[in-house]
C-alpha cells in the first residue's frame, strides 16, 4: 500500500467516510479560523472538519484572478438563467400572466455569495491551509500505521472456508487482510436453525497446535446471516488465522462455520 494509487484510494475513502459522519463547518467558522479569532479548542474542531472538506480551505487561500477574463456579464448571466428555466420547465412569473403584468424588469445580477472571502493576510491563510493539509495526511496515515492518528475500519465480507468439506460448493480461499489496519469483518453464514447465542474464537494457525488469541460469547447476528466482528491487524504478524463460529444452547457448543484469514505485510 505504499504506491501512489493506494494512497489516493485511501484518501478518497477517508474523505467519503468523513463526509457521511460530519457536516462541513459554517462560512463564519472558516472565516474566523483564518482570521485567528477562534479559541484553540474551537479552531482545532474546525481544522478537523476542513480535513474532510479541503475545497473550502482552498477557496480561502487561492487568490482572486488578476483580471476579469472569464467572468460572466449581466447579459450572459441572464441568458444562462433563461436556458436553465427552459430545460427545467420553470417559467418566470412575468411570462405566466403577460396581460395583467407589466413588462418584467431586466433580470438582476445575483449578489456574489459571501464565501469564499479572500483575506488580506495571505501568509496566515497559507499557514492555515497547510495545517488543513497536514490534518488530511494524518488521517490517511492512520490507515497504514499504528499510533494516535485517526483510523477508519474497513468493512470486508468473509465467507466460510469449510463448506467444501461439508459437501457444499468449493471453498473460497482465505480472505486477505493487510497489517496495521482496522477492519470490520462481516461473517456471512446462515445456520440451519437459530441458537440462544453464538461464540466466536480467533485462532492463530502459525503455532502447533493452533493457539486461541481470543474468544467471545453472547454474540448475535447483526442482521440475518451476518455477524459483525471488529478486528485490528496492528499487532498481528503475517500468517494464517481462523475465525470459528459456534452455536450455543444449554451450555453445548456446536461448530457452525470456519472463516480463514491471511494477514500480509
Amino acid at each position: 500500500m505504499n504506491d501512489s494509487s493506494g494512497w489516493k484510494d485511501a484518501y478518497r475513502d477517508v474523505i467519503a467516510e468523513g463526509r457521511k459522519r460530519l457536516d462541513p463547518p459554517t462560512v463564519d467558522e472558516v472565516e474566523a479560523l483564518f482570521e485567528n479569532k477562534l479559541p484553540e479548542a474551537e479552531a482545532e474542531r474546525v481544522r478537523k472538519l476542513l480535513a474532510y472538506y479541503p475545497e473550502m480551505a482552498r477557496a480561502m487561500i487561492e487568490p482572486f484572478p488578476a483580471d476579469t477574463a472569464g467572468v460572466l456579464t449581466a447579459e450572459e448571466l441572464a441568458a444562462d438563467l433563461a436556458a436553465i428555466r427552459r430545460k427545467t420547465g420553470i417559467t418566470p412569473a412575468a411570462t405566466q400572466t403577460p396581460a395583467a403584468t407589466p413588462a418584467a424588469a431586466p433580470t438582476p445580477v445575483p449578489k456574489p455569495l459571501p464565501f469564499p472571502k479572500r483575506l488580506p493576510r495571505p501568509a496566515f491563510a497559507v499557514a492555515a491551509g497547510l495545517i488543513v493539509v497536514l490534518a488530511i495526511g494524518a488521517i490517511v496515515a492512520g490507515l497504514f500505521k499504528s499510533g494516535p492518528a485517526a483510523s477508519i475500519a474497513v468493512t470486508r465480507k468473509v465467507y466460510p472456508t469449510d463448506i467444501g468439506a461439508r459437501g457444499g460448493a468449493s471453498a473460497p480461499p482465505p480472505i486477505l487482510l493487510e497489517q496495521d489496519r482496522d477492519y470490520r469483518l462481516e461473517l456471512v453464514f446462515t445456520p440451519d436453525r437459530e441458537y440462544r447465542e453464538y461464540r466466536l474464537v480467533f485462532l492463530d494457525l502459525g503455532s502447533a497446535p493452533a493457539r486461541s488469541l481470543w474468544s467471545r460469547d453472547h454474540e448475535h447476528p447483526e442482521q440475518p446471516g451476518v455477524y459483525a466482528v471488529p478486528l485490528s491487524t496492528k499487532k498481528l504478524p503475517p500468517g494464517l488465522y481462523e475465525l470459528v463460529l459456534y452455536g450455543l444452547d444449554d451450555g453445548e457448543a456446536e461448530h457452525l462455520a470456519t472463516f480463514a484469514i491471511r494477514v500480509s505485510s
